[in-house]
């Protein structure tokens, strides 16, 4: 989604952006799925399998690390092929390996935008308190092996020579991004710049599309909402049980409140324990939906443990919620503590229901929300930021040459 909306705002600029995805969900003819659906899975397949052999038969963690063993040829796809400039954003689960990323370096500017911190690890997706990736990783506690060249050195090992190899430009979305990259040892002797994602803020406004009552939401505004959503909300890294138990403690203590939940479950036992009155919308892709559900409320709840931004937060403030959020991440570049929203101690149930109750109580002026949001990602602002880039990078190869709005006569 990220991506869809800088790929957007590039093209309402007068630039000739396209992208490539595995699975196009969308109908706008400037997406194109790539692969054969056998290819992709076989490229999913043989990778994942390759990481069981080499753990031990092992399978708990598969889909939190990634080796890039397996992929596309997509330096010979006719727009990467014609493209001035080429931008990875997230490119595991079959889609490129590590030597088709040399391949389209080595032929064509390439700018990579960190939507995780895979590119700065050895294999994992997310390195949690694991500080191994300051040094080489290998002992990777996801993985569980006891000798030091484990999957993820080998994989460090694989991505450092790519890098060396090659000039890519990373970009990331978030000065905690930048930080986590700045210290690792794969990108620590790069300049590395902060570019937030793009947001359609003038998408997500104040007023709701539609009515509570359309919503299956208390009807009365004098019950106050906490919204919380993610494409997995049981995913470990959102730390659903941490808001469960929050908004609990607030029941107990008799906060009248709602909660609104949209994302999918693995395991819908986990609403049950939900003391709150709640409303669970499952997946959600409608976007007049989502925005009505954050304009209704009045506090949109993120317990991540860690984000390499936050999206779902600026959605909230950008609809005039008040955000409760830990600051372990990319958060921390939206919500300013005491004007937005409020930071809560670190995996602390109890600092999430105090500024649960705060914000409930004396929640912040939503015009203000917005502007604030606005101010910081709207994406005709980001996308003239990744052109300014975009052209830094291709003059230092001077014989490539953007495109600008002057050498194109239609778009439509």
């Amino acid at each position: 989604m990220a991506t869809y909306r800088l790929m957007v705002a590039l093209r309402h600029l007068g630039h000739d952006a396209q992208m490539l995805v595995l699975n196009k969900y969308s109908d706008n003819e400037f997406v194109h799925e790539v692969g054969t659906p056998i290819h992709k899975k076989y490229n999913l397949f043989m990778e994942k399998l390759g990481i069981v052999f080499s753990n031990r038969m092992r399978r708990e963690n598969i889909y939190k690390i990634s080796t890039s063993t397996t992929g596309l040829a997509l330096h010979k796809n006719p727009l990467v092929a014609s493209a001035d400039i080429v931008v990875l954003n997230w490119i595991n689960m079959g889609m490129l390996k590590l030597s088709e990323i040399e391949e389209i370096a080595k032929r064509k500017p390439t700018v990579w935008i960190m939507h995780d911190m895979w590119p700065m690890t050895g294999c994992c997706h997310h390195a949690y308190t694991c500080d191994r990736y300051l040094d080489r990783c290998g002992k990777c506690p996801l993985l569980g092996e006891d000798t030091f060249r484990d999957l993820s050195y080998v994989t460090w090992l694989r991505k450092q020579l790519v890098y060396e190899r090659t000039r890519i430009k990373f970009v990331a979305p978030s000065p905690w991004t930048q930080n986590k990259a700045d210290h690792s040892s794969l990108l620590s002797h790069l300049d590395i710049p902060v570019i937030p994602n793009a947001f359609p803020v003038e998408h997500f406004g104040i007023i709701p599309v539609y009515s509570r009552d359309q919503l299956d939401l208390p009807r009365t505004t004098r019950t106050p909402i906490i919204v919380m959503g993610a494409p997995r909300l049981d995913q470990q890294i959102k730390g659903l049980p941490i808001a469960i138990d929050a908004v609990n403690l607030l029941y107990n203590r008799g906060v009248h409140a709602h909660l609104a939940l949209f994302g999918s479950l693995n395991d819908m036992d986990i609403l049950h324990e939900i003391k709150m009155p709640y409303t669970y919308y499952g997946t959600i892709s409608d976007q007049a939906s989502i925005q009505s559900i954050y304009a209704n409320s009045t506090v949109v709840l993120s317990t991540s443990r860690y984000e390499t931004q936050g999206l779902t937060l600026i959605e909230g403030i950008s609809c005039g919620c008040t955000a409760v959020s830990f600051g372990n991440g990319g958060q921390t570049s939206i919500v300013d503590h005491g004007q937005n929203g409020y930071i809560a101690r670190y995996l602390s149930v109890g600092s999430v229901a105090e500024y649960l109750e705060k914000a409930i109580r004396a929640p912040f002026p939503r015009p203000d929300q917005h502007m604030s949001m606005f101010d910081k990602f709207a994406a005709p602002n980001i996308a003239r930021r990744h052109i300014e880039l975009y052209q830094d990078v291709l003059n230092q190869k001077n014989h490539f040459k953007i495109v600008t709005s002057n050498d194109i006569t239609d778009h439509s």
